[in-house]
């Protein structure tokens, strides 16, 4: 995959992102605690993007990892901002930064090729029965 294909296809990815989410949004097909939540989900999802983004920017010496790393900062930021809207924000930096463990987690060992041990996996899997856990008890 080159890079100018791999940018076509986060832009792709994020004009679906604004046709799904933000329009219904903004339109009020959705409702705000629903919004809320879906809004923290995508805003981890973009954490992931942009970690591994970063980890392709080789201390930001490319340009497009550097440029991707830093788009995906700020819709991850965006979508986090409108979900403390409605949401507690303790529960809430918990659920971001658990998706991004748990997502960065899975892509470097699927992606990157990074090894990992059944301890680290049985831990990983901690954290993703705590982000839903949190979720389930906020509700």
């Amino acid at each position: 995959m080159t890079i100018v294909s791999s940018i076509n296809d986060k832009i792709h990815l994020l004009r679906q992102v604004e046709k799904v989410i933000v329009k219904p949004l903004l339109s009020g097909g959705i409702k705000m605690n629903n919004a809320a939540w879906i809004s923290l989900l995508i805003a981890g999802i973009f954490e992931v993007i942009w970690a591994l983004a970063m980890k392709q920017s080789n201390g930001f010496t490319k340009l497009w990892p550097s440029v991707v790393t830093f788009a995906a900062m700020w819709a991850s930021f965006a979508f986090l901002s409108f979900a403390l809207k409605s949401l507690p924000l303790g529960i809430s930096y918990a659920i971001w930064v658990g998706i991004g463990t748990v997502g960065v987690s899975i892509f470097s060992v699927i992606w990157l090729r990074e090894s990992i041990t059944i301890f680290q996996i049985i831990c990983i899997i901690l954290i993703l029965v705590g982000i839903i856990g949190l979720k389930f008890q906020t509700n």
